[in-house]
């Protein structure tokens, strides 16, 4: 399940050490209450994708989105400035520029 809003009763985000990170890098990420796009680093380990504010602050896990629960990720029309893509889960829709 994708975190969604702080809370001062939850738990932080730790990703287990034991996992290996398989992909890396920063992605523009469409934030879910006011539609602004927000520069996130992801790290992708087993099948969790975690973000950060940027990769010097790994410490502080802002979130993540469970890929065991994606049913669907397509192409989108969401910007004009990179290539966009929707990771469909049963908990949202997460929409990702990527400017490469």
């Amino acid at each position: 399940m994708a975190r969604s809003s702080k809370s001062l009763f939850s738990k932080p985000i730790v990703p287990p050490a034991e996992v290996a990170v398989t992909q890396k890098g920063t992605l523009q990420k469409m934030g879910r209450r006011f539609k602004l796009w927000a520069s996130r680093y992801y790290e992708i380990q087993g099948q969790n994708m975690y973000y950060y504010k940027t990769a010097h602050s790994k410490h502080k896990c802002l979130g993540y989105v469970d890929l065991k629960v994606c049913y669907h990720v397509e192409v989108s029309d969401a910007s004009t400035f990179g290539y966009a893509f929707e990771v469909h889960t049963i908990h949202r829709v997460h929409i990702f520029v990527s400017k490469v």
